[in-house]
């Protein structure tokens, strides 16, 4: 029974041991990026890290594909929802501050910022509901 459960921590361990590895692999290749001395080549140097972060990605297992693109896709809609909350959020300052009459010099700005709100709100949402689609589908194709 001991020998058992030896066994389950040294798996566990060479688990996180790979897992670690892993993350210091992108974590090198990302300081790799910002401490590069190449700053006026730009399209090299990003591209160099594009290359280095899908040469990591292909190396994952599938099941570890997987969660990154669920974690990804997770990461993205968090952050629409929180730019659709910034933007009535805002909207509500600007109309509980009564900002538009107080300061005329901004209302072209206010006017400008309030057309591009709707554009906005519709692509979060469009790209939130494309991203949820694609893991439904994912999720279905992986349970049948």
């Amino acid at each position: 029974m001991i020998s058992n459960i030896l066994e389950k921590l040294n798996d566990i361990s060479q688990t996180f041991q790979k897992s670690n590895n892993e993350l210091n692999s992108i974590i090198n290749s990302i300081e790799n990026y910002i401490n590069s001395k190449n700053r006026n080549n730009f399209t090299d140097s990003f591209m160099n890290l594009i290359h280095d972060l899908n040469n990591i990605i292909q190396n994952m297992s599938m099941h570890q594909q997987l969660a990154f693109l669920h974690i990804s896709g997770s990461i993205f809609i968090l952050t629409s929802l929180f730019s659709i909350l910034t933007i009535f959020y805002g909207d509500f300052l600007i109309t509980k501050f009564n900002l538009e009459s107080r300061f005329p010099s901004l209302s072209k700005f206010i006017r400008l910022r309030r057309k591009f709100q709707h554009f906005y709100i519709l692509l979060d949402v469009i790209i939130c509901s494309i991203i949820l689609l694609i893991i439904i589908y994912i999720n279905i194709r992986l349970y049948f």
